[in-house]
């Protein structure tokens, strides 16, 4: 793996009243990354394809 995208952190959120998730990207100062958001808010299935 490149070692750039080993130095990569994000916060993942979980929505409970809706059952949705957004992650996000922190920026970092002078990685070369923008940050920011990485995945927009969406809805969750569970493996079996059903809605939490």
């Amino acid at each position: 793996m490149h070692r750039f995208f080993t130095h990569r952190r994000f916060v993942i959120t979980f929505y409970v009243s809706d059952g949705t998730i957004k992650v996000q990207e922190p920026p970092i100062r002078n990685s070369g990354f923008v940050g920011g958001v990485f995945l927009s808010r969406r809805a969750v299935k569970t493996p079996a394809g059903e809605p939490l």
